[in-house]
């Protein structure tokens, strides 16, 4: 199998230039009315993965994410994509609704499809999707399947597909094959959409560092019960290489192409693991990662979640255990951030574990030197490539509240409020903030914030010592 190595930058706005728009082509598409099967959040779905490839540079067929489309309008678009991706850097091709196999073969259902016809001639074969996608020379080819919504049929949820995985191909499902899919909540959208279009904002991330990310994010919302599945060819693609803006004290990592890319056999290893993280199984974690390291020895991110299971079982360990922990988790979250340098949890969890040790190497009086300043500085870098995670800016403002910084604890904490207001976090960190400086009054509020969002966060807030 040959190796694809891609380096793709996509501008912040789309471009102006009619050629280099026609080089990062999708096709959307969401079904929601069907004759005996009303889905209610497919257009949905559509609307905010469209809106999201078309901020990151992508030209959408049809201008607009298209919604509801019968058979005859199906294999038009999908012909019309075919044209659109021709010689194209990235195809990408997004379904949300009903899914279904006939034979091995999978069938994207059209609006006014019954259950009783015949899929062969009422659906939309995925083969024809994927010969139009390799016709088109497409240097890169996605799909994108968040389909099989509910039991449509009798055989529900889709075949593999890993032959069309070839030649600079990623076919994603939003839960594996021959499983059903969750819709979502009513007026919401489906977890996978709602997960992708989130992940597709973020700067500098790997495409199969999305789709797992991606993955993992679905596992967490349906409690393991949804698991998307990725089959790829090796290949290194960032979809959003969008500027990322700098401080005056950091500077954010630039990229590096590897010879060993990612092949796409981690991801199974990476599900598993996180049931185990779950479930407080850390050495089970780690022997599920080591496997997936094994497998896949470019692939960052399983070195990222196995540096992360050591700090998570050195949180709970005594002081002077939890370090040999915390070193360990070291040593995997660097070879992380050597392997994929624009991972931001990496970067977080690197962060995390530093506040860690800090807080064990005080307790054992030992020195503690400046090392929340690196804290600092890897928070910092982790909120510059993802600007839409809350629990970044959370994490900087306990760095600044163990620094006794408390005005730029406040200012993060708040920051984290104003992603998520639902997340209990920085509301206790306020209230040890306010605490610390003896505004009794503040933490006490800030505290039954915490508490009306998680209790068990709320409970040590008070009780924080700088």
């Amino acid at each position: 199998m040959r190796w694809l190595i891609l380096i793709l930058a996509i501008s912040a706005s789309m471009p102006s230039d009619c050629a280099l728009a026609q080089s990062r082509v999708a096709l959307v598409i969401g079904n929601n009315d069907l004759s005996n099967s009303l889905l209610g959040n497919p257009r949905r779905d559509a609307k905010i993965v469209g809106e999201a490839l078309q901020k990151i540079g992508f030209k959408l067929v049809g201008g607009q994410p298209l919604v509801d489309l019968n058979k005859q309008r199906m294999d038009e678009q999908v012909e019309a994509f075919g044209k659109s991706a021709k010689n194209a850097e990235i195809a990408l091709f997004y379904f949300s609704g009903h899914g279904l196999q006939l034979g091995g073969d999978n069938y994207l259902v059209p609006t006014g499809f019954e259950s009783g016809k015949s899929p062969i001639v009422h659906a939309l074969n995925a083969a024809v999707l994927m010969k139009e996608l390799a016709a088109s020379q497409a240097k890169v080819k996605i799909v994108l399947l968040d389909a099989c919504r509910t039991p449509f049929m009798k055989g529900g949820g889709l075949a593999p597909m890993q032959d069309f995985a070839v030649n600079g191909t990623v076919i994603s499902f939003a839960t594996q094959p021959n499983r059903t899919a969750w819709t979502g909540p009513p007026d919401g959208n489906s977890p996978y959409a709602k997960a992708l279009a989130t992940k597709l904002s973020v700067k500098g991330l790997q495409l199969y560092d999305l789709l797992i990310d991606v993955g993992l994010e679905v596992m967490s919302v349906t409690h393991n019960a949804q698991e998307p599945s990725v089959t790829t060819t090796p290949l290194r693609v960032v979809l959003n290489q969008n500027p990322i803006a700098t401080s005056p004290d950091t500077k954010p990592p630039s990229p590096t192409v590897q010879t060993s890319l990612p092949n796409g056999q981690a991801l199974r290893f990476v599900q598993s693991a996180h049931k185990m993280l779950d479930n407080k199984d850390f050495s089970g974690a780690r022997d599920e990662l080591t496997r997936g390291i094994q497998s896949d020895p470019g692939l960052g991110l399983t070195y990222n979640y196995r540096g992360y299971a050591w700090y998570e079982e050195g949180l709970s360990k005594s002081p002077s255990d939890a370090l040999r922990f915390y070193n360990k988790a070291f040593s995997d979250l660097d070879e992380a951030i050597r392997l994929s340098p624009t991972y931001a949890p990496a970067y977080r969890h690197r962060g995390n574990t530093i506040l860690a040790s800090f807080k064990a190497l005080k307790t054992l009086g030992k020195p503690t030197n400046n090392i929340l300043d690196n804290a600092v500085k890897d928070f910092k870098t982790a909120m510059q490539l993802d600007s839409a995670s809350k629990t970044s800016p959370n994490s900087l403002g306990g760095a600044y509240l163990l620094k006794g910084d408390y005005a730029s604890a406040i200012t993060n904490f708040n920051a984290a409020i104003a992603i998520n207001p639902t997340y209990a976090a920085p509301y206790a960190g306020l209230c040890a903030t306010y605490k610390l400086m003896g505004n009794a009054t503040l933490a006490e509020d800030y505290k039954k914030m915490a508490s009306k969002r998680d209790d068990d966060t709320s409970k040590a807030c008070l009780a924080q010592q700088h």
